[in-house]
């Protein structure tokens, strides 16, 4: 996934790979936890966490792309303080 979004940026390809290496994603489906992807914001650490459930499928793919997308769009927010 990381390799896909350099097509898009570098940089967000290193963001990606960030995410990945310091393990912001909780990608486990677990007995009670919901099936959608959601990006939460940590202001105070300018740092973002990702739930989503990864079985495997091309859907599972595309919704954690969209959740990295969320938290790439409030890193570049916070780094370029707009």
């Amino acid at each position: 996934m990381v390799s896909s979004f350099k097509t898009f940026s570098q940089e967000l390809a290193n963001f990606a790979k960030k995410v990945f290496n310091s393990r912001w994603i909780d990608a486990e489906p677990r007995a009670g936890k919901c099936n959608y992807g959601l990006a939460v914001d940590i202001f105070p650490i300018a740092e973002s966490r990702i739930i989503a459930n990864f079985n495997g499928n091309f859907s599972d793919v595309s919704v954690l792309a969209h959740e990295i997308g969320h938290a790439y769009h409030s890193y570049f927010l916070e780094i370029k303080k707009c």
